[in-house]
């Protein structure tokens, strides 16, 4: 009985891992109808045989303003292959159950089923469902146009030894950090999520509060969060050692489970953000606090220091207190012109953008950053 148990939790510990979340945008259209455009987490498992189950949850159709509650519509055994490039593709054409009360009155229904994996891990996917005298077509991508989480609702707890805090997700601060002096820099909490200090006419009911600390009562560390990770490998504040990176490569997960990176195919023009920033003792030499966000082609990159490998920049390192009032910082991203394809972004936001050079107590409050995309008609043809 004891062998037959451990052979259960191993293989419900495989399935586990073999299962990922993929945060997306579905489109869908009934009927040659398009709907709205909605958010939805696609599900996607690796079968122990090689094939793969796509489950699309809590599927609902908002028909003439009801919302019609398919249920939920899972495809199992769907033929994989890998292209060249690393691609996988995905196809199947096949019969489903659908689980829900629709679904047992519809019985078995025609569907197709085509999709891709990048080699950067984005889920593009198109499913064409019969229901009943519905021909529906739903389109799913993962392609990220904007920083998960930049409106700061979600946290999650992050633990380095007896130390705990709560970090945004998607983003990562000291608590989450790697390096030599991790446990050192991580003894002072810098983020906190805040209900009562809102941006003005926000839809949201947090933001996040970030601060600078001392650290063993020697050194204040800007307070700092990051979608990359910070790295704390050198008590020389300037040393390259302690920065934040991100790099795809990097198979190293936070406490919920997010990637220490956001993937970023998109070239926006410019970054929107909110903050409301105070020191906490002033200082003429190091008066500012800082936004800064590299769009890279998703190989290591760090900030400060840099690297060759960058595809734009976006950057404010100016900003002032303005009597601790809430402002709208906008930055426009500069193109390099290189020939590189943008595939990660590396958003930055700290206390202050020279090393150790906060006063201890500096606080901003941080709120909806958002990617700006503008966009212009280039060229347009009708009847040819």
């Amino acid at each position: 009985m004891k062998k037959i148990l451990t052979l259960i939790f191993a293989v419900i510990s495989v399935t586990a891992v073999l299962a990922k979340d993929y945060p997306s945008t579905i489109a869908i259209m009934v009927n040659n109808a398009t709907l709205k455009p909605t958010a939805k987490n696609i599900e996607v498992t690796k079968q122990t045989n090689g094939k793969y189950t796509l489950a699309l949850r809590d599927f609902s159709l908002d028909l003439d303003g009801e919302d019609i509650k398919v249920g939920d519509v899972v495809v199992k055994n769907i033929d994989a292959a890998t292209s060249e490039d690393g691609t996988v593709i995905l196809y199947t054409e096949q019969k489903i159950r659908i689980n829900s009360m629709i679904g047992l009155m519809l019985g078995e229904i025609p569907i197709v089923l085509n999709a891709t994996i990048s080699p950067d891990d984005v889920l593009e996917a198109r499913l064409d469902i019969s229901l009943a005298d519905q021909e529906v077509i739903v389109a799913i991508s993962s392609e990220t146009f904007q920083i998960p989480n930049s409106d700061f609702e979600l946290f999650h707890t992050e633990t380095i030894g007896k130390n705990s805090a709560e970090e945004p997700n998607h983003w990562h601060s000291f608590m989450s950090c790697t390096g030599q002096y991790a446990s050192t820099v991580s003894s002072v909490i810098h983020t906190y999520p805040e209900t009562e200090i809102l941006r003005p006419n926000t839809t949201g009911s947090k933001s996040v509060k970030v601060v600078s600390g001392k650290v063993l009562n020697v050194k204040v560390a800007n307070g700092t969060i990051t979608t990359g990770r910070l790295k704390a490998g050198s008590m020389t504040p300037t040393d390259a050692a302690n920065c934040t990176f991100l790099d795809l490569s990097n198979t190293d997960t936070d406490a919920k489970g997010d990637p220490f990176y956001t993937v970023m195919r998109a070239t926006p023009d410019s970054l929107a953000v909110w903050v409301k920033f105070q020191q906490g003792k002033a200082s003429s030499d190091y008066p500012y606090a800082s936004v800064n966000a590299v769009i890279t082609d998703g190989s290591y990159y760090q900030d400060p220091q840099g690297g060759d490998n960058f595809v734009a920049q976006a950057k404010n390192a100016t900003i002032e207190s303005k009597g601790f009032a809430w402002q709208r910082i906008s930055c426009p991203f500069v193109y390099t012109g290189k020939d590189l394809k943008p595939r990660a972004i590396l958003a930055t936001l700290t206390t202050n953008p020279v090393p150790t050079k906060a006063s201890e107590n500096d606080v901003m409050y941080i709120d909806d950053l958002a990617l700006i995309y503008n966009s212009q008609l280039s060229d347009i043809k009708i009847d040819g």
